[in-house]
């Protein structure tokens, strides 16, 4: 029993040391980042906070009709 134990770990250990060169070759071979073969490499988003938008205050410097207007500063 012995001896399959110690043959069943050296055939796994030669295994993974295969399965992981195979993964390092596979590895070596892709490039390093794969933003850099992008056509908008180095390209960045710059966003801008709209400005809140204010109750109306009208087109009559904060009155809302042109009545209101005229009637305060008649006075």
């Amino acid at each position: 029993m012995a001896e399959t134990t110690s043959t069943f770990k050296s055939i796994n250990s030669g295994n993974i040391s295969s399965t992981n060169s195979d993964v390092n070759d596979s590895l070596s071979s892709t490039p390093a980042s794969p933003r850099s073969l992008s056509p908008f490499y180095g390209w960045t988003i710059k966003y801008q906070t709209l400005p809140k938008k204010t109750d109306s205050q009208g087109i009559w410097d904060g009155y809302q009709t042109k009545e209101e207007f005229i009637m305060m500063h008649i006075r």
